[in-house]
């Protein structure tokens, strides 16, 4: 059985090693913390009158009034199960509160 010191410095490596893999997660996000957000408060809010059609539009209306980078933003969303404006909700931006701890998204 390790010790006290032994359980000690494992944990301190595994906190290490999560904070890297969230770091180097974080870098390759094709879209600034605070457009990402405003994308999940933008979407949420149409979702709410209109429901989802299964598409991306809402998402897309968002990324070209912003004029932010559309091919790469869609493919690094269905990356994180964001395949139409409902899933961007419950899929990308639950993947952001998990590595940001950002529970505010």
């Amino acid at each position: 059985m390790p010790s006290k010191e032994e359980k000690k410095r494992r944990q301190t490596i595994r906190k290490a090693i999560v904070k890297k893999q969230r770091a180097q997660e974080l870098a390759q996000v094709p879209i600034s913390g605070s457009d990402l957000k405003d994308l999940f408060a933008f979407v949420d809010k149409k979702l709410e009158s209109a429901g989802c059609d299964h598409t991306m539009r809402h998402t897309l209306a968002f990324l070209e009034q912003r004029n932010l980078a559309k091919e790469r933003i869609i493919a690094w969303l269905a990356e994180h199960d964001g395949y139409c404006d409902c899933e961007v909700i419950a899929n990308v931006e639950e993947h952001w509160i998990e590595i940001t701890g950002d529970q505010n998204a």
